[in-house]
């Protein structure tokens, strides 16, 4: 399709079929995900493994916790996206589905989270600046450290340098 032709050249990974060029090949995609789309409630502590092939879109109705897996071969990821992949974990960031580009996700935006606390309605998420989490390096306590060594706003497209890899 040339629309998502276009899209994929702009760098943009996500692929509304609404985006789609108007014709007979959207309306028949749309047609049969009206016919057979399924949501699909996965129970806490269960994994729900699928093929990102498959026509699938992200939850934006409220907060849930989701950790992608994507497998591709080890040899089409570098160094450097390794590293954006550990610094977007460890800022509590998701990335996108491709382990070999390791794009930060375009659904939340990379900026440093207010603490946690209670909001309207209840808790206010995130809760990350205050939680300890397994994705840190030895040495750091919270992500809010990261933040503070610049982690959090440094250039995505570029290697953090040793001095601040070493913190993720």
């Amino acid at each position: 399709d040339a629309n998502m032709v276009a899209l994929g050249k702009q760098g943009s990974h996500f692929c509304m079929v609404e985006r789609m060029s108007p014709g007979p090949t959207r309306d028949e995609i749309v047609a049969a995900w009206k016919e057979g789309a399924r949501r699909c409630p996965v129970p806490a502590g269960a994994l729900l493994l699928w093929s990102s092939k498959t026509l699938h879109q992200g939850w934006t109705g409220g907060p849930r916790l989701a950790q992608p897996v994507c497998w591709e071969p080890a040899e089409r990821r570098p160094p450097t996206i390794r590293e954006r992949k550990l610094r977007l974990a460890a800022l509590g960031f998701p990335s996108t589905h491709s382990a070999s580009q390791g794009l930060p996700h375009n659904l939340v935006s990379p900026s440093r989270p207010e603490r946690a606390g209670t909001g309207e309605g209840g808790d206010k998420l995130p809760v990350r600046d205050i939680c300890a989490m397994v994705t840190l390096a030895d040495g750091v306590s919270t992500p809010g450290e990261l933040w503070d060594a610049g982690i959090g706003s440094a250039d995505w497209r570029r290697p953090l340098g040793p001095e601040r890899a070493a913190l993720v």
